[in-house]
């Protein structure tokens, strides 16, 4: 998935953690390797947390990635009735 903002493009990638028990979602500009920020969903914690790893990220990136985490990421009822 991608989206723009002020001129530059973001690429988001989801990905499986086995040991963290959860699933995040990362941010890096597109056609780049180093990761900006991510948002994980902790199977286990039943919760969401955010880590940033650049410290000039506009505000309008940041809740980008999270809305569009909270969409791509959220569990399945399945989940919630263990």
């Amino acid at each position: 998935m991608y989206f723009t903002d002020h001129d530059k493009q973001y690429q988001l990638t989801l990905a499986r953690d086995v040991p963290r028990e959860g699933m995040g979602m990362e941010l890096a500009l597109a056609g780049e390797t180093k990761v900006l920020a991510e948002v994980f969903y902790s199977d286990a914690a039943r919760e969401f947390s955010i880590s940033l790893f650049e410290e000039n990220l506009s505000l309008s990136v940041i809740e980008q990635l999270i809305g569009m985490a909270k969409i791509a990421l959220v569990p399945s009822v399945k989940l919630h009735d263990r």
